[in-house]
């Protein structure tokens, strides 16, 4: 059996066990966020015969226009098609299960004092927690995972949307950059349809059943990044808490 065949029969029998509803991004509801893992500290933990995965994760990405984090009228004016996001988030996993709970606080941010690098004026700031499920690639090494919960958020005193707040739901899907069994160069690949890769004779393609990272926008300091898309969607003003 060649490496491509071991992994895929491990793959078919791992997807075998899961439901579709597990992977957000095959769902109709679109992304408007996406985020890719700058830096990740993580340490094991023992306790009650059982481990944990506990980690620690600094990301940078874009919100979509048209969201209430970033609103249309806001990036007509920026002149830009997204505004920037930063993240530090915490998760504990169980590797029994794969599963555990995810906080974390984010900023959004746009072009400030330096109209050449990365943007940093934050204009709002808010919280996220829920649960986390990489047990795909916990348990069976696909390379994939979920997340959902909820949000809220208030734009920054003195910021274009100063007094605003916002909150509601969201969920995601972890893509993990991984190397096609047997491939020489080593290549780093985001995975979009993992059933492509499942059966007894796989056929994945290129651009639909996955993608190559590209070095000039998924890579951090030349290495591959975990890549984060997410669906923030709005709950009605009076639901929206403030942390």
């Amino acid at each position: 059996m060649t490496p491509l065949s071991k992994r895929t029969a491990i793959w078919s029998l791992a997807l075998a066990l899961v439901s579709p509803a597990f992977y957000p991004g095959l769902a109709a509801a679109a992304q408007n966020a996406v985020l890719y893992e700058a830096t990740e500290t993580m340490k094991l933990k023992r306790k009650d015969n059982a481990t944990s995965r506990v980690a620690t994760a600094a990301l940078m990405g874009w919100v979509s226009a048209g969201t209430s984090i970033c609103p249309d009228w806001l990036a007509a004016a920026l002149n830009v098609p997204a505004c920037g996001v930063t993240a530090i988030a915490n998760d504990n996993i169980n590797l029994a299960t794969g599963q555990g709970p995810v906080s974390g606080k984010f900023t959004v941010v746009i072009q400030g004092d330096n109209p050449v690098d990365g943007p940093e004026l934050a204009i709002v700031e808010g919280s996220l927690h829920g649960t986390i499920d990489l047990s795909p690639a916990v348990l069976s090494g696909v390379p994939l995972g979920a997340i959902g919960g909820r949000w809220s958020a208030r734009g920054t005193p003195g910021g274009p949307l100063d007094g605003i707040r916002m909150g509601g739901t969201f969920t995601g899907t972890f893509r993990l950059p991984f190397v096609m069994p047997g491939d020489p160069t080593k290549t780093p690949l985001y995975m979009l349809n993992p059933y492509a890769f499942a059966g007894s004779a796989p056929s994945p393609t290129l651009g639909t059943d996955f993608v190559l990272a590209a070095p000039s926008t998924e890579f951090s300091l030349g290495v591959p990044t975990v890549r984060l898309e997410l669906t923030f969607v709005d709950a009605p003003a009076a639901a929206g808490d403030d942390d």
